[in-house]
């Protein structure tokens, strides 16, 4: 049971005064306040590489029709309705441009995502495009020019950010955790580089076994995890070998078995980088429920064309009342929600609230 705070004011009237309890922010039988049961926002953005890419008349057919507005609707809408969704934190899954050393990509990166700072927090993930492949394995991350259009002395005094990871083989933006709060709960978002090195895994489990971490609520941000067109699963490394194909140290499923999978406090974990959407429900060592997320939707075809993603992203509204994040996929550009089941649904007994 929460303590109530209460509060005597003097009042006048007519002259007399009139002594007045005020009582907050709980009521006296514990029940939470309007603030505590109001429900939030959360936005994901899945991967917008063929936005910033900004070549509608590419060769390749997922960049065909994609242009940089379609991001930057994106970034627009969620400031306009920051207030009527209550939106407390924006979550980038990776993958901000296409090409990780063209500079113009990323000074389109920077433009879209300016117009959230100031506005509303947000992560951002390295994904595979971003820097995070072809090096020799376990060798370092190729993340140069993400680190430099989005460094960490841009974030790291702001009162959302946490901390973060450095190393001879990651930039100081690579690894990162960020703070917020909402329907009275406090929440750390990790943001985790694209098949993490062994020593990203070890200060993974060192940041969520912080004491300081022990009363949050922790969501995974990770560029890839489900395996997407194959049968729904964490991807390993028979089915979706990273470490093989991206020449990386270790695959979603290491991840998983020597770190996410031993923390009580994870409930939540986003990806994208498939071009597709899937889910999944594990359950961790102590008993947890972790619900799994991906969205990717560069493979989206409307009408028989492609068109990067055509500006959708992830809306998901927390509910303290009910314990549920009721998630829906809505595209600015378009006005439009995409309403199969895979793409509009509601996830149930998250264990928050």
């Amino acid at each position: 049971m929460r303590i109530s705070v209460c509060k005597w004011i003097i009042c006048y009237l007519r002259g007399v005064s009139v002594l007045l309890l005020f009582v907050s922010p709980v009521t006296s039988c514990g029940q939470l306040d309007t603030a505590d049961t109001q429900p939030f926002t959360l936005i994901a953005i899945p991967d917008t590489q063929y936005y910033t890419m900004n070549r509608p008349d590419a060769d390749w057919r997922w960049a065909q029709n994609a242009i940089k507005e379609m991001f930057l609707a994106q970034t627009e809408w969620i400031v306009q309705n920051k207030e009527t969704h209550n939106i407390k934190f924006v979550l980038h899954l990776g993958d901000i441009v296409y090409n990780t050393n063209n500079s113009e990509q990323w000074e389109n990166a920077r433009e879209c995502m300016n117009v959230l700072d100031g506005n509303i927090p947000y992560a951002l993930c390295a994904g595979n495009h971003d820097g995070c492949q072809r090096t020799m394995v376990g060798g370092p991350n190729n993340t140069i020019h993400y680190n430099n259009y989005f460094p960490w002395s841009r974030y790291k005094d702001l009162s959302s950010t946490g901390g973060n990871f450095k190393s001879d083989l990651a930039g100081p933006m690579d690894n990162t955790y960020h703070y917020y709060n909402g329907g009275g709960v406090d929440f750390m978002i990790l943001s985790i580089e694209f098949g993490p090195h062994d020593d990203v895994i070890d200060w993974v489990n060192a940041v969520l076994s912080e004491p300081a971490h022990a009363d949050k609520k922790i969501i995974i941000l990770t560029h890839g995890w489900l395996n997407g067109r194959t049968p729904v699963a964490i991807a390993g490394n028979e089915d979706a070998p990273q470490s093989e194909k991206y020449f990386r140290e270790n695959d979603p499923v290491d991840l998983w078995e020597r770190a996410i999978k031993k923390h009580p406090n994870v409930f939540l974990i986003l990806n994208g980088h498939n071009g597709v959407s899937n889910r999944l429900v594990q359950y961790g060592e102590k008993g947890n429920i972790i619900h799994m997320a991906e969205s990717d939707f560069n493979g989206l075809e409307i009408d028989g064309k492609f068109g990067g993603g055509f500006g959708f992203l992830r809306i998901m509204q927390f509910d303290p009342t009910t314990d549920e994040i009721t998630v829906t996929s809505y595209s600015p550009w378009r006005d439009e929600f995409l309403t199969d089941d895979k793409n509009q649904f509601v996830l149930e007994n998250i264990g928050v609230f």
